[in-house]
């Protein structure tokens, strides 16, 4: 009896322990599933390595649900072996009791002890363990509820992590179409840097064609003036001619230096048309309509930031105008007067001092004279000034070609006055007449050999800037437009071809 009392209480202790343990776990596991669920789901594009993590943790903890149902089901099979045997030996030993108590009975009624009174019975075991089994089979009964609640957390959860894996494949998909897109915009920054390039490259070599082109015209300038100062020493040896007796020697020296400056004239002129036909090229080299495409997609990328850069240059332009009216008010009356000044040097080859030089104080003439710039530096500089303006606004353009047609009109009214002052020269005799008309016949068709080929050069630079402009204006400001307009570069770049 007390072996089977000791055995009982044991069953019973073990049973207490594994049920405070398995309860201690399902309320960690309660709270770990709690504190789960109040977490926020990972956002779609989380890293991978996190969704992995999340999938292992809920895998650990379903094997360990799985293993607490088999180990619980193990204890209950237990339990059920232990109550069959200790009701089997309950009855034996509740059997045994009986018989020992009649036993027991016997030789006391034999005796007769009235003043005696009946021993206290022993409270019947059998009570006991019936109690003890509807115990147990209420823990079987919560242990079975607890194993349904924690199979419906184990669909739970694995309907959360199908969930978390076809979030992660959405996630894959847009990281795809992500990097699809980048590599898109990447090609097609290449492409908007490699029309950038020849861009840039067709503006150098236009602003290298436009620095020739103004070394051209301060020789073309200087070749003037020396022509000019030529014909009035032809006109002075015509003069002489004519009060000689023998003029045919002078005047053969004249045609031969007339026929020299001719060759001079006819060289320059077929260098100016070479050059004419290199800029021709030049510009007939289009671009493929691939590449204006590509710089299309590219440029409409980049307008925003286009509209952006324009606004900010205009906002300078606007302060640069303001800064130059208030601190140059004379600008204007310094560019006429350095006109002027060219004018005159042109007409009578007199090296002046630029309009805003001073000679300062303790300088003699020497010093004065070796700062002097010849005529043709004095032109060059004149000319890069109005030209930087005429880029600036087009009220500036249109003054440069009021300039240019000024100084055509000079030199003609300076032909028409040397033509009309050739009869108030002396009267020559009749014997000279004929010679002093041939030479005069020669000095004026030299003299509009090179008007002419002043007017040809003025056309040349007319041209120049023509295809100069355009090419600064679409490697600057007009980027933006060509969205509208795909073939206006073509138009701008090809169309003065």
């Amino acid at each position: 009896m007390t072996w089977a009392g000791e055995g009982v209480g044991q069953l019973e202790a073990i049973l207490e322990s594994e049920s405070s343990e398995e309860e201690e776990e399902e309320e960690e596991d309660d709270e770990e599933e709690e504190s789960a669920m109040v977490q926020q789901h990972p956002p779609v594009g989380q890293e991978v390595g996190e969704a992995e993590e999340r999938l292992a943790e809920l895998e650990q903890a379903s094997q360990a649900l799985l293993a607490e149902l088999s180990a619980l089901e193990t204890e209950f099979e237990i339990e059920r072996t232990c109550r069959q045997r200790a009701e089997a030996y309950a009855a034996q030993v509740k059997q045994e009791n009986k018989q020992l108590k009649r036993l027991s009975l016997a030789p006391m009624a034999s005796l007769a002890l009235p003043e005696e009174e009946p021993p206290e019975e022993d409270p019947d075991p059998a009570q006991c363990y019936r109690q003890q089994l509807e115990d147990l089979q209420e823990k079987i009964s919560w242990l079975l509820e607890q194993r349904k609640d924690l199979t419906i957390q184990v669909q739970e959860l694995q309907k959360q992590n199908q969930d978390l894996k076809d979030q992660l494949e959405t996630g894959q998909e847009e990281r795809q179409r992500l990097r699809a897109a980048l590599g898109t915009s990447q090609r097609a920054l290449k492409s908007f840097k490699r029309v950038s390039q020849i861009v840039t490259q067709d503006y150098c070599d236009a602003m290298q064609q436009l620095e020739l082109e103004q070394d051209l015209r301060l020789h073309a300038e200087s070749f003037a003036h020396e022509m000019l100062m030529q014909k009035k020493e032809a006109n002075r040896q015509s003069t002489i001619l004519l009060q000689t007796s023998e003029p045919s020697a002078q005047l053969l020296a004249a045609l031969q230096e007339v026929g020299r400056l001719t060759r001079v004239l006819e060289e320059s002129r077929q260098q100016q048309q070479q050059q004419v036909k290199e800029l021709e090229e030049q510009l007939g080299r289009r671009p493929e309509p691939e590449e204006l495409d590509m710089a299309q997609a590219a440029l409409a990328a980049a307008e925003d930031e286009k509209l952006q850069l324009r606004k900010r240059l205009q906002e300078a332009e606007g302060r640069l105008v303001k800064l130059e009216e208030e601190g140059k008010p004379e600008a204007d009356d310094a560019k006429a007067r350095a006109v002027q000044e060219m004018m005159e040097r042109i007409k009578n080859g007199v090296v002046l001092r630029p309009a805003k030089e001073r000679v300062p104080l303790g300088q003699g003439p020497a010093a004065a004279a070796s700062k002097r710039r010849s005529a043709a530096m004095e032109l060059q500089v004149i000319l890069g000034a109005t030209r930087r303006v005429s880029r600036r606004t087009s009220g500036r353009k249109s003054s440069l070609k009021g300039r240019d047609r000024q100084l055509e009109a000079i030199l003609q009214r300076r032909r028409r006055a040397v033509d009309t002052s050739a009869p108030a020269l002396p009267a020559p005799t009749q014997q000279d007449h004929g010679d002093a008309g041939a030479v005069g016949r020669l000095d004026t068709a030299h003299f509009k050999g090179v008007s002419s080929a002043l007017r040809q050069f003025f056309t040349y630079s007319s041209k120049v800037n023509s295809f100069v402009q355009p090419s600064f204006e679409l490697a600057h400001h007009n980027f933006s437009n060509t969205q509208q307009d795909p073939w206006r570069c073509w138009n701008i770049l090809g169309g003065r071809g």
